[in-house]
């Protein structure tokens, strides 16, 4: 794994998105790599776990899953 002599990169998020998944997941960073990791098929790396609760906002609290296709 990468350690803190690895070049940090740059990404475009939302604020409350970015500060919502740090509670959510805790170490951005190692969850981000592992989740590039695994969609890149390195050898051994596993789809990370989604945490059990996230930290809701306004407009998740609204939000409904869309109705099922039936199909």
């Amino acid at each position: 794994m990468p350690t803190k002599g690895t070049p940090k990169q740059t990404i475009r998020v939302d604020p409350a998105l970015w500060a919502r998944f740090g509670e959510a997941v805790g170490d951005r960073a190692a969850s981000i790599r592992a989740y590039m990791a695994w969609m890149l098929r390195e050898p051994g790396a596993k789809l990370p776990k989604r945490p059990d609760s996230i930290p809701q906002t306004a407009e998740s609290d609204q939000a409904e899953d869309p109705p099922s296709s039936g199909v």
